[in-house]
Formats: structure tokens, sequence, C-alpha cells
């Protein structure tokens, strides 16, 4: 299908201007991932894990601080140590129970690839 080699040169080249223009990547970095190989990665995954996905490393995941561009009741703080909870907090958060939380989650991955290798 024509159109589906089209449409991946024209997302290819809208995602390194936005990389590039919007947050600033040099070149040589956009060009140091493997964005054929992040295609085939994802292309098998359903529609809400790649929408989770790009809201994760875009930072507009349910963090504290996004949630508090809607709900004026919140300040932006993690619940967990009182810094600003963003999207890059939820994996440097200072918490006991959170560090122990994401090194259970980070075991059960590692356990999951073992046995799914």
């Amino acid at each position: 299908d024509p159109a589906s080699g089209i449409r991946t040169t024209l997302e290819h080249k809208e995602a390194e201007r936005f990389y590039r223009q919007e947050l600033g990547w040099p070149t040589v970095t956009f060009d140091c991932v493997d964005w054929n190989g992040l295609r085939l990665a994802l292309e098998p995954k359903g529609d809400p894990f790649r929408l989770w996905l790009s809201k994760q490393v875009n930072g507009f995941c349910g963090t504290q601080s996004m949630v508090a561009h809607w709900d004026k009741t919140r300040d932006g703080s993690c619940p967990d140590c009182g810094m600003r909870e963003d999207a890059g907090h939820l994996m440097r958060c200072p918490s006991l129970s959170r560090t122990a939380l994401l090194q259970e989650q980070v075991e059960d991955l590692v356990r999951w690839m073992d046995a799914n290798d």
C-alpha cells in the first residue's frame, strides 16, 4: 500500500520538525532514535497502550502537576514527598514507599521478560 509509506515518511518529517524545533533536540539525537524499530514495536499494540505511552513520554500523564491544570484545589505536589510531581518525578521520587513500589514493578518486569524471552 503506497499510502502507508507516504504516511510513514510524512510522520517522520513532522516528528523531526517537532523534536528539533519544539523540543530543541539536536539532529544527532533525533537520528540516534531507531524510529522504524519503535514503529515496529508499537504496531501490534492497541490504541490504549499507544495513547498511554504518548502521554507518559510527553508529560501529559495523570501527575499532580497535570491534574492541577484543571483541578484548582491541587497544587501539583507529590503526595509522598511534597516536591512538584511531573512525569519525570514518578521515576525519581525520593519517597521510600514510592521507591520500593518502583523497584517492585521493575523486578516484576524483569521476571516477565525472563519468562517471555
